[in-house]
């Protein structure tokens, strides 16, 4: 699609960043920029999505599951986790 991701929300050293994909999922990325591990949590009021959504890890290649309203994650120190967001069947 060649859209590039935005930033979609920042809570001090927490961001959340997202991208549309041409299969109409998204790609998410949750950073912590912060020093310790932390709870990152991406909801779909805030990414203007709605209805339950397969998850993805993108980096581990593995489907985390079917969540609705939101998905939460705990992310190292300086880290990222990337993720796919997909309608669930």
């Amino acid at each position: 699609m060649g859209k590039p991701g935005r930033r979609i929300k920042k809570d001090g050293a927490l961001e959340i960043w997202a991208r549309p994909l041409s299969d109409g999922s998204l790609a998410v990325g949750l950073f912590n920029r912060g020093e310790g591990f932390r709870t990152v949590t991406a909801e779909w009021k805030d990414l203007d999505i709605a209805g339950p959504r397969t998850v993805r890890d993108l980096w581990r290649q593995t489907d985390v599951g079917a969540f609705d309203g939101s998905f939460e994650a705990a992310v190292g120190r300086h880290g990222v986790l990337m993720i796919r967001l997909a309608p669930a069947k």
